[in-house]
């Protein structure tokens, strides 16, 4: 099964309504039909090593459902093929224990998992196809004395990368232990990873090991002093921003071997007037500056490795390495024509889609992408969704494994006046149909 597959059948699991303050099963009101909600006509796919969370649910003499997942128990024919918890498998990575219905992939082959609840049984049979190898997801790099970098453990999955970083277990093959440390991390987004910490000039291997695998990666982790600071912009060949708009600066830091590493977060950014140009204005996005109010050029800049300060004082930035200034100039401009891309696109169930907004400000004098700027949404949120995060503000989400379409809008204020500027954009939204049941009704038609 797919991975898109595996968010369908996940998305239907949710969809149940459950059962709310039972503290039993019930007086004189008993399941009487019990099922897992993964899998498609009783069979699951997976593929070794990458864990799947198994659903229970249970059906009532009253008419009524509920996910039972952490009152059933759980068993595997064969676990050496297939473990399913009880809250009783460890996890190595994180030191804790899965949670009730997790099901664990340990080698290809075939067995069965049952649920059972007050005499009620269902099974559920599972296929494991084998990993397609384990890799980091950057087998060479160089870290910043005094930064940090992510790495992740990645296999494959039907031709598509498969993040498996939070089943890995990391460490170093070496004894070089005052070069880096590492270590298995939650990520901000909720991601997992493993995160290097550069102490010294040296070099060490990485090693990543999934838990209940025999697979192994490792990466090759250089440690190096910063040459230059770099700070890019996102809007390249272009010094000013229309007033209210935001840009990202990235910083960047370059080495002597020609690496360099990305240090978004782990810099100090200053501006030369901060009425006009505002950096650290988004806590979630450190590497992005707020136009406030006409005027400029104001500089930009970018500090890494300074010094922290005792307690009290304030920090000394000329401690550490600061990047050449980006000028950055605030304008008033009067929007005269909005744009939004891609064009008349499609889009299928289970992915999402990336809009961007550009603007043409005073009858055409320039051009300056507006997308965080601009307000997004669709005609029908029962059918489709923009996302609720200043970052995914832009982000379509269909929300219906059916064909249709939706119709997008961003709209920019502008002007005294307070003028609302329109851009629409209609999306065709294509269901996804499972293989085995596409190939199922192929055969149908053929045998007639």
């Amino acid at each position: 099964m797919s991975k898109r597959n595996h968010k369908i059948v996940l998305a239907a699991a949710l969809a149940v309504t459950g059962l709310a303050g039972c503290e039993g099963l019930g007086e004189g009101n008993a399941p009487e039909s019990l099922s897992i909600a993964q899998g498609e006509d009783g069979i699951l796919e997976a593929t070794e090593c990458n864990i799947v969370q198994l659903n229970a649910l249970a059906e009532f003499t009253n008419g009524r459902a509920g996910d039972f997942t952490d009152r059933v128990t759980w068993r595997s024919t064969d676990e050496s093929v297939v473990r399913v918890s009880n809250r009783d498998i460890e996890a190595p990575s994180s030191g804790g224990t899965f949670g009730s219905g997790v099901l664990v992939p340990v080698a290809p082959g075939t067995a069965s998992v049952f649920a059972e609840l007050a005499g009620l049984e269902t099974r559920l049979d599972v296929v494991v196809d084998a990993l397609d190898g384990l890799a980091i997801d950057v087998p060479e790099s160089t870290t910043a004395i005094g930064a940090f970098r992510f790495l992740r453990a990645v296999g494959d999955e039907d031709g598509e990368e498969l993040d498996l970083s939070i089943r890995a277990s990391w460490s170093f093959d070496d004894t070089n232990e005052d070069v880096a440390e590492i270590e298995y991390v939650q990520r901000a987004d909720g991601s997992y990873a493993g995160r290097v910490d550069g102490l010294a000039a040296g070099e060490r291997q990485a090693v990543a090991v999934l838990d209940f695998c025999e697979e192994r990666a490792t990466a090759v982790v250089r440690v190096a002093p910063v040459q230059t600071l770099e700070l890019r912009r996102e809007y390249e060949g272009s010094t000013q921003l229309v007033t209210g708009t935001t840009e990202f600066m990235y910083p960047f830091a370059l080495f002597e071997n020609g690496d360099e590493q990305d240090l978004d977060g782990q810099v100090i950014f200053t501006s030369s007037d901060e009425e006009v140009v505002l950096v650290d204005a988004f806590s979630t996005a450190p590497s992005l500056v707020l136009a406030l109010a006409a005027g400029g050029p104001v500089q930009v800049t970018a500090t890494f490795g300074a010094e922290e300060p005792e307690e009290g004082e304030e920090i000394d930035l000329s401690t550490g390495m600061t990047s050449a200034p980006q000028d950055v100039t605030v304008v008033d401009a009067v929007l005269t024509s909005l744009d939004i891309t891609p064009d008349t696109p499609t889009v299928a169930f289970g992915d999402t889609l990336d809009f961007v907004a550009t603007g043409s400000f005073d009858d055409g004098a320039f051009e300056q992408v507006i997308t965080r700027s601009a307000g997004w949404s669709t005609d029908d949120t029962d059918v489709a969704r923009f996302g609720n995060t200043f970052l995914t503000a832009n982000r379509f989400f269909p929300l219906v494994n059916e064909a249709g379409q939706s119709i997008v809008t961003a709209r920019f204020t502008t002007g005294e006046d307070d003028t609302i500027v329109e851009a629409t954009e209609t999306v065709t939204i294509e269901p996804v149909v499972d293989e085995d049941t596409e190939e199922s009704d192929e055969e149908a038609v053929t045998a007639r």
